[in-house]
């Protein structure tokens, strides 16, 4: 295992995983992840690397270096897989929000849309039958979010062949010609 604490960066790295502790808002300002306290016990630390197969080091802001003990190996293991475990955790909460949102249905509805976009140029040749059905599926998709508001949108998904189910069962059907 190589292990690095980079303290500059508000970083520690695992077997080339990184944790930031540090990282932007919406604002594009850095904003602190974690408790100031275990960082002000590395203020006077440049970087700590640590390697289980081989040398370890840390290394001070004065140039001056030394061994890490198994106990500050210990803390910087565990502070990392505490953080990358409670990052883990937000981002799969994050992902699930975001598949039960209707930001998502209207991406997944935006892109259906799109693959139709060249049945309504003028210089495709396409039957007025044809036209009409594609015309019918874009406006039943453009009213998706309208027509279902009342449902869960994690329950609205879009098939490889951008056809619509709703719990399973299909309730907007592309035409296929």
């Amino acid at each position: 295992m190589i292990l690095t604490l980079a303290n500059s960066d508000k970083i520690i790295i695992k077997d080339g995983i990184p944790v930031e502790f540090n990282i932007k808002n919406d604002e594009d300002e850095f904003i602190r992840l974690d408790e100031p306290e275990f960082w002000e016990n590395y203020t006077s630390i440049n970087a700590i690397q640590i390697n289980t197969e081989g040398e370890s080091i840390i290394e001070f802001f004065d140039k001056t270096q030394r061994a890490p003990t198994q106990s500050e190996i210990d803390i910087i293991l565990n502070k990392y897989n505490e953080v990358k475990e409670a990052r883990d955790a937000q981002e799969a909460a994050d992902l699930q929000a975001f598949h039960n949102s209707w930001e998502r249905v209207r991406i997944d509805r935006d892109h259906a849309i799109s693959l139709t976009d060249k049945y309504l140029l003028n210089d495709y040749v396409i039957t007025a039958e044809n036209l009409t059905a594609i015309q019918n599926y874009r406006t039943a998709l453009r009213d998706l979010p309208e027509t279902y508001s009342s449902e869960e949108p994690i329950n609205i998904q879009f098939d490889e062949n951008q056809n619509v189910n709703l719990s399973g069962n299909r309730i907007i059907t592309k035409p296929v010609f």
